[in-house]
């Protein structure tokens, strides 16, 4: 691996409900409900008001800052105050759906009591902040995300890796694609994950950078498990 080249890896995670499209996509589409302009920009300090019903004023806070670091367990996680998840429609101890209207990315928004979260704010990563194209200390409206009652199944998901910082001259980093992709399947099993999606991630003592490249199809998930089990000739390292 190196800063400019990509290697594949696969794991089984929700993919996003097809209904659930960007402005762009939806006026592709000739929806109805192309989201407005007003809802995509950040909201007045002296006034939150949000378009839709459901929507919540949230500061968006560089989680990084708050934790002194990053985890690989948050790559979905938006950590908000209890009260804050209350008013996105979940019970106590559970998780809701989040996400910015009309919007392609969905977050878990999730309480911990061990993170410091006040009521009104939001705590993302770098990459989410990036995916979501949100700036640190402004303040954005959030919807909850309701998924469709035809909930997506669990599909193999394709994501290619690069190195976010190079390697110092002549170092090299291996790691096997077999073993990156298990990992990822358990940081993000059970989670809904869209197309270009970004994720940055620590594997081996050195930061990766993820992108969701797409569903791969039910032929190609037989072919990768049959390459795991010794029936293909690649070995699935990435090099460089």
């Amino acid at each position: 691996l190196d800063e400019s080249n990509w290697t594949r890896a696969t794991s089984m995670v929700n993919m996003k409900a097809s209904g659930h499209q960007g402005q762009r996509k939806r006026r592709q589409a000739g929806a109805e409900d192309a989201v407005t302009k007003l809802e995509k920009l950040k909201l007045r300090p002296d006034s939150l008001a949000c378009v839709n019903p459901d929507g919540v004023p949230l500061r968006v806070v560089a989680r990084e800052k708050v934790l002194g670091g990053e985890s690989n367990a948050h790559l979905k996680a938006a950590l908000v105050a209890p009260a804050t998840l209350a008013a996105l429609g979940a019970a106590p101890g559970s998780r809701a759906m989040l996400c910015r209207p009309g919007g392609d990315f969905i977050l878990s928004a999730r309480a911990v009591a061990d993170v410091p979260v006040s009521e009104g704010e939001v705590l993302l990563g770098e990459a989410q902040r990036l995916s979501l194209h949100v700036c640190e200390d402004e303040f954005y409206e959030w919807v909850p995300y309701r998924p469709p009652a035809d909930e997506p199944p669990l599909a193999a998901l394709s994501v290619e890796a690069q190195l976010l910082h190079a390697r110092p001259e002549g170092e090299r980093l291996v790691q096997d694609a077999a073993v990156l992709g298990r990992q990822v399947g358990k940081w993000l099993f059970g989670e809904m994950v869209s197309d270009n999606e970004v994720f940055i991630v620590s594997v081996s003592g050195a930061q990766l950078v993820l992108r969701a490249t797409g569903c791969l199809p039910q032929q190609a998930e037989d072919e990768d498990e049959d390459d795991e089990m010794g029936g293909g000739e690649d070995e699935g390292e990435g090099e460089g």
